[in-house]
């Protein structure tokens, strides 16, 4: 079955135009944040028919603040997200690696994808050769990494990459922008761009530079003030990977 793109409408700073969701018979990927324009554009896409499922590829806000307003508009809604700690909120089904979902003329793969967000799931269409990838991977720019406290791991990040490029998959559907119609290259490049941020990092150590901000000041040069703070906990995520990296020998 043919997945619909539903915008979100959530457009912001780290956000783009705003969220893809996308409508596959009766499921629903992603939740958005409960913009009433998002859920109008639900109701009329489901054509009479009740919404079914929900499935939140990670916990971040713009991906998974609609559920309440979701779950208002159709009570008898399942809703799925990974929780890899094994404690699954109330009112929530656990997402599992592996785990086969059926939508209703066709089936998507669990994929655990960890690395953006400690609970980050992609989906798989086998047959189809579609890849919904949340914030895995985008055009036009890279996603923001995190530093382990905010939930993120640039090592686990680059290694979903690499399991993401194996698939070979026909296209990537993001949770951002446009299809990406040559997933292995998008892929690739953006393995080797995260690995240049990294040489950046471990040059600006080997000057003596060990403040994170300073080296987004060498690093991100005309950066706009208000993605500072974003690059910084990417480079502190770098950081932590090179310090895994150093330990693990």
């Amino acid at each position: 079955m043919t997945p619909q793109l539903i915008h979100a409408c959530n457009p912001g700073v780290l956000t783009g135009r705003g969220n893809n969701t996308y409508l596959i018979g009766t499921t629903l990927i992603d939740a958005g944040i409960g913009s009433a324009e998002h859920l109008d554009a639900v109701t009329l896409a489901l054509d009479g028919r009740a919404l079914s499922h929900v499935i939140v590829t990670h916990g971040h806000s713009d991906h998974s603040a609609g559920v309440p307003a979701i779950r208002a508009r159709w009570p008898d809604v399942r809703v799925s997200k990974n929780f890899p700690d094994s404690v699954v909120t109330d009112g929530w089904s656990p997402l599992r690696e592996g785990e086969v979902i059926d939508v209703g003329g066709g089936t998507l793969r669990v994929l655990c994808t960890p690395g953006h967000a400690i609970d980050h799931v992609c989906l798989y269409d086998d047959v189809r050769g579609d890849l919904f990838a949340g914030d895995m991977v985008i055009i036009g720019t890279t996603v923001l990494v995190p530093s382990r406290s905010k939930g993120g791991d640039m090592r686990a990040y680059l290694a979903s990459l690499g399991r993401l490029r194996d698939l070979d998959a026909a296209r990537i559907l993001p949770g951002h922008g446009p299809v990406i119609d040559r997933p292995r290259d998008r892929i690739n490049a953006v393995i080797e761009h995260r690995l240049l941020r990294e040489a950046q990092v471990l040059a600006c150590l080997t000057q003596g530079v060990t403040d994170p901000a300073v080296m987004v000041a060498k690093i991100y040069e005309g950066l706009p003030p208000t993605l500072l703070p974003f690059a910084e906990q990417t480079v502190i995520a770098h950081l932590e990977k090179i310090d895994e990296d150093r330990q693990a020998g």
